[in-house]
């Protein structure tokens, strides 16, 4: 499974998105603040080995499901040393928050 990179204008995150799911994940660094490597990725495929730069302690993220005030998405984040990622989804997705979660994982665990 690869992911497709799209770099905010600002370079403040990395949102990361795959042809066959309805979820995707955002980077951010924690500062809040531009993060010029993140256009590194700007339309160009990312892998697990990609993100693990930027989530080493992706195993032991503890993930918190965001408040219910986005109308349209369902979103849960965890923090990892420097950066904050986030899995979100549309309100109408069919995948449940679990499998979400699951997919992430499983993806991660690639090695190429």
């Amino acid at each position: 499974m690869e992911g497709k990179g799209d770099t905010t204008v600002k370079g403040r995150n990395l949102s990361i998105t795959f042809e066959d799911k309805d979820w995707g994940i955002t980077i951010s660094h924690k500062s809040d603040k531009l993060y010029g490597p993140f256009f590194d990725f700007h339309l160009k495929i990312v892998t697990a080995q990609d993100i693990k730069r930027f989530i080493p302690n992706w195993q032991k993220l503890e993930w918190k499901k965001c408040a219910e005030h986005l109308p349209f998405f369902i979103q849960y984040f965890a923090e990892d040393e420097e950066f904050k990622i986030n899995l979100s989804k549309g309100k109408d997705s069919k995948t449940s928050d679990e499998q979400m979660i699951k997919e992430f994982n499983d993806f991660m665990k690639q090695t190429t």
